[in-house]
């Protein structure tokens, strides 16, 4: 009996529960946040910046609002990103009662003040506001997958394992998403031409999205990362098809 193609992908489900973590494999990226991505001049002008504009809310010492400009907690929300989605962050929000009001040098002199106070080095180029998305925002110990409950997406092939049950098979190594709810051309793009990897999540709610309509088709799948002991799975936000096969 020849098996056919979505039993061959549940086969293969099985066999990927073990698993390489492809995070260890990646390529490094253009850029990080410890190469010297900035200047102590301009740190300074960005220290004079966030005392004008940031210090009532966030403070001077970076603890406000829970520490969100320094420390564990700046980096567990902001690691394993580029520096983009920190400026975009910023600008839609900040300063209070006038987000988007700076021009984009000044809020990208503001993070360099942010990246000297979590001690990333300076460096003899200036960091300007079209460098940013070349450059990941990772920990001094290299990168790490994504942390838990962050919004992500990952690239693979939809299994049915019973009935309103779905697995995402030969999945990529999940990685951030500004939205995991809207579709954003960018991301298609990319996703497109990422390759298929090791990995199996659950779709959680997965049914809610049309999930049997991309049965045996490549996907880009997002939502929210939840790693336990049980398994790992993704709570589904979307699901956008990429290519009619799944290779």
């Amino acid at each position: 009996m020849i098996a056919t193609k979505a039993q061959r992908l549940k086969a293969a489900w099985v066999f990927f529960c073990v698993f390489v973590p492809l995070w260890l494999l990646a390529a490094p990226a253009e850029k990080t946040v410890w190469d010297g991505i900035y200047t102590a001049a301009q740190a300074e002008r960005g220290r004079k910046a966030y005392t004008q504009y940031c210090i009532n809310c966030h403070k001077a010492d970076l603890s406000g609002i829970e520490g969100a400009m320094k420390g564990e907690f700046f980096m567990e929300r902001r690691r394993e990103d580029n520096l983009e989605t920190l400026f975009l962050d910023m600008k839609a929000t900040m300063p209070r009662g006038n987000p988007g009001g700076l021009p984009d040098q000044t809020y990208t002199d503001i993070i360099s003040f942010l990246l000297q106070n979590n001690e990333m080095p300076a460096g003899s180029s200036e960091l300007k506001p079209d460098l940013l998305e070349h450059i990941d925002l990772i920990g001094k110990d290299g990168p790490k997958p994504v942390p838990n409950f962050a919004p992500i997406l990952s690239v693979g092939c939809i299994i049915e394992t019973g009935e309103n049950r779905w697995v995402l098979i030969n999945a990529s190594e999940p990685i951030r998403t500004r939205d995991s709810f809207q579709k954003i051309e960018k991301e298609i793009v990319a996703s497109q031409q990422r390759a298929l990897g090791q990995y199996t999540f659950r779709l959680a709610d997965a049914e809610n999205f049309d999930a049997a309509a991309h049965l045996e088709k490549k996907v880009q799948v997002k939502g929210v990362i939840v790693r336990a002991p049980a398994g790992n799975r993704i709570n589904v936000n979307s699901i956008e098809p990429i290519a009619e096969a799944c290779q």
